[in-house]
């Protein structure tokens, strides 16, 4: 059993690290079309998509999911964080109060970090990894 939980936790290191390398890539083609096009949503939507991807990962770090089981206690934590997240692009396409307030709040890249506990919260909230319970 000792050696399944290596196997699956090495698996994992090395797919972090493919995450990793990936997602810089995708952040500098991203990038590229933004000085293109002159439309920084793209940026922005891969910013957000890769920290909600790489929370996900991060989620299943313990195991994967079995079964989908709502954890309200970690609901508490993704409705905000999620609904803070995306605060970011909803500007673009509707106008929102408290936008300069909240650019200065996240001005030092702070969306990434929720970006990653909303996804990290969205698989620990919604699905368990013990099919026995």
């Amino acid at each position: 059993m000792r050696s399944n939980r290596f196997i699956y936790h090495l698996v994992w290191i090395i797919g972090a690290f493919l995450l990793m390398y990936s997602s810089s890539l995708t952040l500098d083609y991203l990038n590229r079309k933004v000085a293109v096009t002159y439309d920084a949503t793209y940026a922005i939507w891969g910013m957000i998509l890769i920290a909600f991807v790489s929370g996900m990962y991060l989620g299943v770090i313990n195991g994967l999911p079995r079964r989908f089981k709502v954890n309200k206690s970690q609901l508490i934590i993704f409705i905000p964080s999620f609904l803070v997240l995306i605060y970011m692009i909803v500007p673009y396409y509707i106008e929102i109060p408290y936008y300069r307030f909240y650019l200065e709040l996240t001005k030092h890249n702070e969306h990434f970090f929720l970006g990653v506990i909303s996804g990290m919260t969205f698989i620990t909230g919604f699905f368990d990894k013990n099919a026995n319970k």
